[in-house]
């Protein structure tokens, strides 16, 4: 049976989301449904579930602070030094929130849910946003959104204990 690829549904995931948050076209780069081999009802099933995914993260309290935040970047690429080491990525969602504090938010499309694997991944980020936006670390709050069950969780505690030392060479 044709079938996307695990990384591909998560950028297929991530293209809706950014959508959502900017109110803009849903950009899938095409190489994403290949695995489909133009089978339109599989594609119609990936489309419905992820606007699904999409209308969830809207119309949940995480996702209406970043709605309506007063500035957000979605799939913001970055490249900061950490500790000792130059890191690169794309973090899926930073906001600004009313507080002027700041929050660093990872989509998982995972079934299961286990944050403890994401602590380094984002005390990470989380570090790289801080020297980025010139802000302390403990005014950036570290977030997982779970795509599938729209459960949110905020890991902010346990990136605080972190060696950064140790992470940027697990990520890098």
């Amino acid at each position: 049976q044709p079938r996307v690829a695990v990384s591909d549904f998560g950028t297929i995931a991530h293209a809706y989301m950014e959508a959502q948050l900017n109110n803009s076209p849903i950009n899938v780069p095409n190489k994403c449904w290949l695995g489909l081999d133009n089978n339109t009802e599989k594609i119609k099933m990936v489309d419905r579930i992820c606007k699904q995914m999409a209308e969830q993260f809207k119309n949940s309290e995480i996702g209406k602070q970043a709605i309506n935040s007063k500035e957000h970047y979605a799939e913001f690429a970055f490249k900061s030094k950490v500790v000792d080491r130059i890191i690169k990525g794309i973090i899926d969602l930073v906001f600004v929130n009313p507080d002027g504090t700041y929050t660093v938010l990872d989509y998982k499309t995972n079934q299961e849910e286990i944050p403890e694997i994401y602590y380094k991944q984002l005390a990470c980020y989380r570090q790289a946003v801080g020297q980025m936006f010139n802000i302390e670390t403990k005014s950036i709050n570290c977030v997982l959104f779970y795509l599938r069950s729209g459960n949110s969780v905020d890991i902010t505690s346990e990136c605080d204990k972190i060696n950064l030392e140790e992470a940027v060479k697990e990520i890098s």
